[in-house]
């Protein structure tokens, strides 16, 4: 029984990961167009490069960037959708429409208990009060842990109900139907509660800007750490607004006005043309660089290294895209969320590493403003800046934490066999053989006769695929008919512990597994 609750447990959370990747693949690609599109409409890249200020290449930057912009606008409920959608294995459409409706409702509850009590934020300090909008309802800015929050409810909404059956007068809300209506329900409980715990975190963060600012040379890393350790919850809005627009970002006094926060102050000082301020660049984009530029590719070097060699073809333009808009632009969602779901470790990591690129940059006299942390910041307000940037030193500890990266990353993915892109297929038993990675059965599989082997519909708990093979949760694995599947063409089976059988088709396993979910599950 606790060997039975294991292997749930494993195939829940290794189920919760790939559905993450639905969304975060969209995010790849729309991170290309909206870091391409918005860095090169601003005022400072015209200015710089006057060829990009051509009417025609506006307009295609600016579509580009309202296009890209959704990924990102929409990236909680995309998780709150996928979740779902992922994780249950009959009514999937009925599932991922009660993830919309709950992550809607959820956050129409926590608009009507902040108006009920008065506490809407002011629309021109929403960031700072840690509020934001979501489909036109101003809520509070949970980020994609809202989303998981509403995907993981409606998903265990959607495995209790999705049957359920209704008193004659109520037929007509029974089945799939009361899936949407129990989730409108549950979540709008959820809405009310969540306001009153979500500003004890708030909470926190105003105190960890306080204690920045009386940090000393500790206290870039304490942003750049938090601030990393914050972006799946989305509460990091709040510190990064803390320090770049109030006085936990420090005070100037430029020009007979007195300026407050780190980004005011740079802006102010590039205006003026007067020499930028290395207390306030400690907080902005320079502290990202080794890490964005660096450090993110390498982490997907390794993620493409470690892969297996068949399947790298097929992670390489997730990578790519990943790496041109972290690397690039300073957006980094699609490079980390690869690995923050799949390993703890290596995000804490990439936490302090981060923290620690902030920290170092103004020990080593770096002088580099501005918001992204990406080659174009590093081009237009480093190196086209002039020498007193010291931008040389952002290569020189770049290069450190490239190496860094890679070697951690790698070292920590192999050791513990984590199932980054490209390695969702490895077993502890046995490697692909260069026979079931070609082999293709002339002819139909007997899926019927497959199933029988197995043990029949009844034994057979979970169905997934990789590229050769089927993956089974059964409960009971010492039934199976090693020798008929083989018979029915089966290349061969692994048995890996009590339930978990695999069985190799090789490269139309993907219409096997179809013809298995239509026959197990209607």
């Amino acid at each position: 029984m606790d060997n039975k609750k294991k292997v749930s447990f494993w195939e829940f959370f290794q189920g919760l990961g790939k559905t993450f990747m639905l969304p975060v693949a969209l995010l790849a690609f729309m991170g290309l167009l909206l870091g391409i599109g918005s860095s090169f409409s601003t005022e400072s890249t015209i200015e710089a490069l006057p060829f990009l200020g051509n009417p025609i290449l506006q307009i295609l930057f600016r579509f580009m960037s309202t296009i890209g912009s959704f990924a990102f606008s929409y990236l909680p409920v995309m998780f709150a959708m996928a979740i779902p959608l992922g994780l249950v294995r009959k009514e999937k459409g009925i599932a991922a429409f009660s993830g919309f409706v709950g992550y809607t409702i959820m956050n129409l509850a926590i608009n009507f208990y902040l108006t009920e009590n008065n506490t809407l934020a002011d629309p021109e300090a929403l960031r700072e009060a840690g509020q934001g909008m979501v489909f036109g309802i101003q809520t509070i800015e949970m980020g994609v842990l809202g989303g998981i929050i509403a995907g993981l409810i409606v998903y265990q909404l959607h495995k209790r109900f999705y049957k359920v059956q209704l008193p004659d007068s109520f037929s007509f809300f029974s089945g799939v139907r009361f899936v949407p209506i129990v989730t409108s329900l549950v979540l709008a409980i959820v809405g009310l509660i969540i306001p009153i715990i979500w500003p004890i975190f708030a909470m926190v963060i105003t105190g960890i800007g306080t204690l920045i600012q009386s940090a000393g040379i500790f206290g870039p890393f304490l942003f750049g750490a938090g601030e990393r350790l914050l972006l799946p919850f989305g509460l990091h809005h709040i510190l990064v607004a803390m320090v770049r627009f109030t006085e936990a970002g420090g005070t100037a006094v430029i020009d007979g006005n007195q300026i407050f926060g780190a980004l005011n102050i740079f802006y102010a000082e590039l205006q003026q043309g007067l020499p930028i301020s290395g207390d306030a660049t400690a907080f902005l984009s320079q502290g990202k660089m080794p890490t964005f530029i660096f450090g993110l590719p390498a982490a997907a070097l390794a993620m493409y290294r470690v892969a297996t060699p068949e399947n790298r073809h097929k992670i390489k333009g997730l990578l790519i895209s990943g790496v041109v808009a972290t690397a690039v632009t300073g957006i980094t969602e699609p490079v980390e969320f690869l690995f923050l779901f799949v390993s703890p470790l290596l995000w804490i990591f990439h936490v302090i590493m981060t923290g620690l690129g902030f920290m170092v940059m103004p020990l080593v006299g770096v002088v580099i403003g501005n918001t992204d942390g990406g080659l174009l910041d590093f081009l237009i307000f480093g190196i086209m800046q002039g020498s007193y940037t010291r931008w040389w030193m952002v290569i020189v500890v770049g290069a450190i934490w490239f190496m860094i990266y890679y070697f951690v990353f790698k070292t920590v993915i192999l050791k513990f066999n984590l199932k980054t892109p490209g390695r969702e297929q490895l077993t502890t038993d046995t490697d692909y053989t260069e026979e079931e990675i070609s082999y293709a059965k002339k002819g139909n599989y007997d899926v019927k006769g497959m199933i029988d082997a197995l043990g029949g519909s009844e034994n057979i708990e979970v169905v997934d695929n990789c590229i050769t093979r089927l993956r089974l949760v059964l409960k009971n694995g010492k039934i199976v008919n090693d020798n008929r599947l083989k018979e029915l063409g089966a290349l061969g089976v692994v048995h890996l512990g009590e339930n978990n059988v695999q069985v190799i088709i090789g490269t139309k396993v993907t219409s096997v597994r179809n013809e298995l979910d239509t026959l197990l599950y209607g």
